[in-house]
Formats: C-alpha cells, sequence, structure tokens
C-alpha cells in the first residue's frame, strides 16, 4: 500500500510523541533516583561535663618534727569530703616548708584505706609548692620545679607526677575522711605542713552510653521539611550534667525555633551547624531532642 504525504507526516508526529513520553519518563525515573531518599543523620555525640570538687585544709598546718618517720611521730592533717560520687582523676596539692625537703615523706589515704606515696624525693633543695597530677609533663622532682619552691607563692607553683600513681583511687569511695600523712626521714631539721589541697574528679565516662538518631521516615525532596529526633538515656542511675553536638545533615538547614527537648530539661542552642543540647540527667531518665530541617539540596 502507497503511503501518502500526509500519512508520513502523521507517523513521525506519533513517534515524536512516543519519544517525548519516553524522555519524560527517564527525566522522572533520575529524579526519583536522585531524590527523594532519606537524608541521615550525622553520628550525635554525647559528652561528659567535667566536674571538678575542690577541698583544702585548715591553715597553718601542723609542724613536721625532727626524724619523725622513724621515731613514730609522723604528722597528719585531713580533709571531710562530704559528697559521694563515682570518683575519676585525683590530684594533691602540697604546700610544705622544709630546708631539706628530700627528707619529707608524703602520703595520701583516702576514705576506704586505700594509700599510696605522692611525695618521695632524694634532693637537697627546699619547700614544696607543688601539684601532684598524673597528667602532667613533670616526672616527681623533675622539670621547671627540680630546684627550690616558694611556699609564698600562689598555688600550684609547680606540677609533677606522683611517684606511685595517683590512679589507684580511680573508682574508690569519695565520701568521708581523706588524710595526708607526712614524716621527717634524717635528723638536723624541722619543717611544716602549711596547707593541702584534695581536687576530686567525678568520673562522667558512662553518661556517653547510646544515643539513638532517628533518621526521618518520609523520604526527602528540594523543599520539604523533615523532623530529626534524638533519643538520648542516662542508662547510669545516676545524676549528672551533659552536653550534646549533634551536627545538621548535609544539603539541610534548620528551621529556627524548631529544637525542643522532652521533657523540658536545659538549654538548646544552634550555632556553627550544629545542635547543642546542656542538661542535667535525672538518674534513668531518657531525654528526646527534636527539631526540623529543610532540605536544601541532595546529596545523593
Amino acid at each position: 500500500m502507497y503511503l501518502g504525504s500526509e500519512d508520513i507526516f502523521r507517523g513521525h508526529i506519533r513517534r515524536q510523541e512516543v519519544w517525548r513520553k519516553f524522555v519524560i519518563l527517564i527525566v522522572l525515573v533520575a529524579l526519583t533516583l536522585l531524590d527523594g531518599a532519606a537524608i541521615a543523620h550525622a553520628a550525635p555525640v554525647l559528652a561528659e561535663t567535667a566536674v571538678t570538687r575542690a577541698y583544702t585544709s585548715a591553715r597553718p598546718g601542723p609542724i613536721i618534727p625532727d626524724h619523725g618517720c622513724l621515731d613514730n611521730a609522723s604528722v597528719t592533717q585531713s580533709v571531710v569530703v562530704p559528697d559521694t560520687f563515682l570518683l575519676g582523676a585525683v590530684r594533691v596539692g602540697v604546700n610544705l616548708t622544709h630546708p631539706w625537703r628530700g627528707d619529707i615523706f608524703v602520703r595520701l589515704t583516702s576514705p576506704d584505706g586505700t594509700n599510696i606515696n605522692i611525695l618521695n624525693l632524694a634532693d637537697g633543695y627546699a619547700n614544696y609548692n607543688v601539684l601532684i597530677d598524673d597528667t602532667s609533663t613533670n616526672a616527681s622532682g623533675e622539670g621547671a620545679g627540680a630546684g627550690a619552691h616558694d611556699p609564698n607563692a600562689a598555688a600550684w607553683q609547680y606540677t609533677w607526677r606522683s611517684a606511685a600513681g595517683l590512679g589507684v583511687f580511680k573508682g574508690t569511695p569519695t565520701a568521708g575522711t581523706w588524710t595526708l600523712t607526712v614524716c621527717d626521714r634524717y635528723w638536723g631539721d624541722r619543717g611544716q605542713l602549711n596547707y593541702w589541697s584534695l581536687y576530686l574528679d567525678e568520673d562522667r565516662s558512662d553518661y556517653a552510653g547510646t544515643v539513638v538518631s532517628t533518621t526521618p521516615a518520609n523520604a526527602a525532596y528540594t523543599g520539604n521539611t523533615l523532623t530529626y529526633n534524638i533519643v538520648v538515656p542516662n542508662n547510669t542511675g545516676r545524676a549528672g550534667a551533659v552536653t550534646l553536638v549533634a551536627p545538621f545533615p548535609a544539603g539541610t538547614a534548620y528551621v529556627a525555633g524548631s529544637g525542643r527537648m522532652a521533657p523540658s530539661n536545659g538549654a538548646i542552642v544552634i550555632t556553627n551547624g550544629q545542635l547543642t543540647w546542656t542538661g542535667n540527667f535525672v538518674p534513668n531518665q531518657t531525654i528526646t531532642v527534636t527539631y526540623q530541617a529543610a532540605v536544601t539540596a541532595l546529596n545523593g
């Protein structure tokens, strides 16, 4: 059969229409692949809020008698800690006057009887005005404080690591009497324990437990507003202060004023592309932090 020019033209038009619909279909499929995927939340970080409690002895402290280590004449001075908490790091500041500090022996004892030597040098310098801190870069008797100390200078003039390691106190009971025992091992000189300070850090590492970040169930399309829920459980059974940092997902913008926490606890601050919640945990409480984000761009 002979096809006239009109039939050929109509066939061409039909083919163009089929091709146009096919192209539209391909574009829609491509957009579906690029758009509509859920935007996962970056992993939030739950951090402990460092808490240090300080306790300082009365001033002045006791006179250190000559040769007391061998004459059973050690002197003691105590501080009473009324607070009960999970103990992390311990630091001890000692201010002591003696012309030959190498004569001096200093021991710390905790309420449960745990004890270590914290100062036990053999040098010929005078006095102590030093913080015993196991994070110090200086071993006992070394560094800038290797020479004589000034007991009249502000606390603390120098820092040293302990002679035996203050880590033995980690996890021991905090409440009760902490005692510093001081004695002189040789004849010829007396001294005085002017004062000492005890610094106890609460161990909050177990607050960094499970943080459940909930990705929105609905698919993300450019222009959509998504709701994110971050569930923060306190599984420790004790109270304390914590900070949660949650970076916003890539390709989203925070919706102003949408940040909430339930139950109401602490404060939410939005800065530098992230949400920061700082609050106080009640034992065994779960906090849900919620916010909304508008999809501005898709990264897949």
